[in-house]
């Protein structure tokens, strides 16, 4: 019994150590400003769409660098061409910064997956448009083969089929691929991605024969320009052929994944405890962009004997599956396991345990009745991390007002990290930009040179790059561990700060930027407070004159994380309405009042 029981432990502690990712729910949008095909500007800026958790509002930051914005808003087009404002976000700028959200009511996130969006910044000089940016889903891309003999040509008649799952790196330069045939007349002669468009021959691009493992294809390229182009404007495919199809038995077209797509591959070695078998199964899943649509396709080969039935089951990798989330056994023909859920079928907790990584793919058959392969369903989302700029996080002496705002996402397999930043105001000219390891309020080693990918412009700068597997300091799971932990900074050095002039704390968390109108009160809109004592000890004491009711407060720290919030008790504004921050650390904290989107701020320092 005592045997039983520590085998067990070591079993949990076990399942515990394999659990590899640390996925979070939000999904991170972004948009790179610039003024191309706008104007002759320099300016750059960044905006970032956070959707939260709940899938009910969107954050949304926004810094401009050049020049101070008069107008931001969202249009429903291409920045290339001429769009629908959709929202304007000009009443929530504060400086060369904006922060605000989006509701439901504002906006349909249907927009945002499906790539309808945009962002345009104007000014005093070009107030139609100064610098402007697509908005894009950090994530990379996903293209289906659905390969049968209806594409091939010459046309050949079979009932040959294949699945193929390529997926295309954020920064355009990988191209890795997963592809499962079935069926076939003999064995693969030939498979090739190759050119043109359906009811072309085409020709071949690229071959794929050294990837061959009987009717499995797996593995990696790189993608040269016409390849790429190709594969972005539909017209590449892929084609397999035999002794007695030598023009092709089966092909398709590489289709993009519009929405939130995401993908499994399934093993025995998955299962627990693994199942020895030589059976594998590709399983390619798509959520809607009006997410109430759930799409699956899955292919097995070599099962010992047929499918029995299929679920995506709870649980996260290397920890025995729980329950059943979603049934498919009825999509189930021959070796394939296709179809769809829609409306209620599609709850809010299956969309959640896909975006955690919560879900696995598991084909039970006759022989293996609890499974006999296991595959774990991941996005192909990009995790975010942001950061706010500014003086007051640097460890050492210096004065500025330079400020910046960037973020970092990073890749579903921890194999590169995409990072865009932007920040002004410098004192002298910007020297170098880091990435560093170290918590808040400590120095540390430089983990990644941002060099690459920036531009410096005056007293501002810009920064666009990605930090890969090879890189000088390759960036491996121990980076992402790090951006988990929140003990990655970025540090901007200038000729006056060698040693950094601004600094930002990266937060696996929103990053907000109150509206600040002064540092000792505010007034505004018809709201008009201060403070009584500043700085405090164990609380705030404000005084509020507002013809509004109904008003909120909310406290954000000095890396604009929320401290505090509630409501502000307005038969109480005369003589002033204490807010307990007994509990709050030393440093600087902003007090926002808002009234239905108008906010006013104050700083204070609790002591």
């Amino acid at each position: 019994m005592k045997r039983h029981y520590i085998y067990a432990i070591l079993l949990v502690l076990f399942s515990c150590a394999l659990q590899a990712k640390v996925l979070k729910e939000n999904l991170l949008f972004t948009a790179k400003l610039d003024a191309s095909g706008i104007s002759s500007s320099k300016a750059k800026g960044v905006a970032t769409f956070v959707l939260n958790k709940k899938r009910d509002s969107i954050a949304v930051n926004i810094v401009v660098v050049g020049f101070v914005p008069s107008s931001i808003g969202l249009y429903q087009g291409n920045a290339g061409g001429i769009g629908s404002l959709v929202k304007d976000l000009s009443s929530s700028i504060s400086g060369n910064l904006l922060s605000t959200a989006l509701t439901k009511d504002d906006l349909n996130i249907s927009k945002f997956l499906n790539g309808e969006l945009y962002v345009v910044v104007g000014s005093k000089t070009n107030p139609s448009g100064e610098i402007k940016g697509n908005i894009v889903l950090e994530a990379n891309y996903n293209f289906k083969a659905d390969m049968s003999a209806k594409h091939t040509f010459p046309l050949v008649n079979n009932s040959a089929e294949g699945l193929g799952s390529f997926t295309l790196s954020m920064n355009k330069s990988k191209l890795d691929f997963k592809i499962i045939c079935s069926k076939l007349s003999g064995p693969i002669k030939s498979i090739y991605l190759g050119i043109g468009k359906n009811g072309e021959e085409g020709t071949e691009e690229v071959s794929l024969n050294g990837f061959v493992k009987e009717n499995v294809i797996k593995g990696s390229i790189s993608i040269n320009a016409t390849l790429l182009n190709k594969l972005l404007s539909t017209s590449a495919f892929i084609n397999v052929t035999t002794s007695q199809n030598p023009k092709g038995e089966i092909r398709s077209p590489l289709i993009l994944q519009k929405g939130i797509a995401l993908e499994g591959y399934a093993t025995g070695n998955q299962m627990i405890p693994k199942v020895s078998t030589p059976a594998e199964a590709l399983c390619m899943i798509r959520l809607s962009p009006t997410l109430d649509t759930l799409y699956y396709d899955a292919l097995v080969n070599g099962l010992t004997t047929g499918i029995d039935y299929s679920h995506l089951h709870v649980g996260y990798e290397g920890v025995a599956y729980d329950v059943l989330q979603v049934d498919f056994t009825t999509s189930i023909k021959g070796n394939r396991i296709a179809g769809f859920k829609k409306g209620s079928q599609v709850t809010s907790t299956t969309i959640s345990k896909l975006l955690l990584g919560n879900l696995s793919l598991v084909v039970h058959s006759k022989k293996y009745p609890m499974g006999e392969v296991r595959g774990q369903i991941y996005k192909f989302a990009y995790e975010g991390y942001s950061a706010y700029m500014d003086v007051s996080q640097i460890v050492h002496h210096a004065h500025s007002e330079a400020f910046g705002y960037g973020i970092v996402s990073v890749s579903p397999d921890d194999s590169n990290a995409h990072i865009m930043w932007a920040a002004d105001n410098f004192t002298t000219a910007v020297t170098a930009a880091h990435l560093h390891e170290g918590a808040k309020g400590a120095d540390g080693k430089v983990l990644f040179d941002l060099d690459e990918g920036m531009e410096k412009m005056d007293n501002f700068v810009f920064g666009d790059s990605y930090w890969t597997i090879n890189a000088t300091n390759p960036y491996s799971k121990i980076m992402t561990d790090l951006f988990n932990k929140n003990s990655v900074y970025i540090n901007i050095h200038t000729e006056e700060y060698p040693d950094g002039e601004i600094r930002g704390q990266m937060q696996t968390s929103q990053v907000i930027f109150p509206k600040i109108t002064s540092v000792n009160d505010a007034s505004d809109n018809g709201i008009n407070f201060q403070l009584k004592g500043n700085p405090v000890n164990k609380e705030v004491n404000v005084v509020i004159e507002s013809k509004y009711k109904n008003l909120t407060y909310s406290i954000y720290d000095e890396m604009g994380r929320l401290a505090s919030q509630g409501n502000v008790d307005s038969s109480l504004s005369r003589d002033g309405q204490s807010i307990d921050v007994s509990t709050f650390k030393p440093g600087v904290y902003t007090l926002l009042i808002s009234n239905h989107g108008m906010n006013q701020g104050i700083k204070f320092l609790k002591i």
